[in-house]
């Protein structure tokens, strides 16, 4: 069964389409959020133009796995690997001063992107683990909120 996307869940950064001429705008995520939005709603990011064949602002509607803590992941880690494997996952996910972007990742405050998924089992293979590693949390949800320049992915409430 396919997630039914609430309006709440659309962030007010995302560029929603009202172009009801739109040849692709089945398939449109953007479109799909602009038809879901509660009379007299007001979003700060609107696309209004026609577009001939292919629209620039297309997003698929769709979802992904998402990911959250990084506690069970060490759970079968050897310990001559845990310390490495912390360091070279601090580094990636960006806390190159502190550590307390990867303590956010490892706790469930920010959730991984299926990319940055793929990146952790590639690690996990490269020390000798097997790929498909267990996150202390996993769900489906739309793909917005996890592309190249998507803020910070909090999760949802509840």
């Amino acid at each position: 069964m396919e997630k039914e996307l609430q309006f709440s869940e659309v962030p007010q950064w995302w560029a929603i389409c009202q172009n009801s001429g739109c040849p692709v705008r089945e398939k449109c995520l953007r479109h799909h959020a602009a038809t879901i939005a509660p009379d007299g709603t007001t979003h700060p990011c609107v696309i209004a133009q026609p577009s001939a064949s292919g629209c620039p602002y297309f997003d698929e509607k769709r979802t992904v796995r998402i990911a959250s803590g990084l506690r069970a992941l060490f759970r079968g880690v050897a310990p001559q690997h845990g310390r490495p494997m912390r360091q070279e996952l601090m580094a990636y996910l960006g806390s190159k001063t502190s550590k307390g972007t990867y303590y956010r990742y490892a706790h469930g405050e920010r959730l991984l992107s299926p990319r940055q998924q793929a990146w952790i089992s590639q690690l996990m293979q490269r020390y000798g683990y097997p790929a498909g590693p267990t996150y202390d949390r996993c769900y489906d949800d739309f793909c917005f909120k996890c592309g190249p320049n998507a803020p910070e992915y909090k999760p949802l409430a509840g």
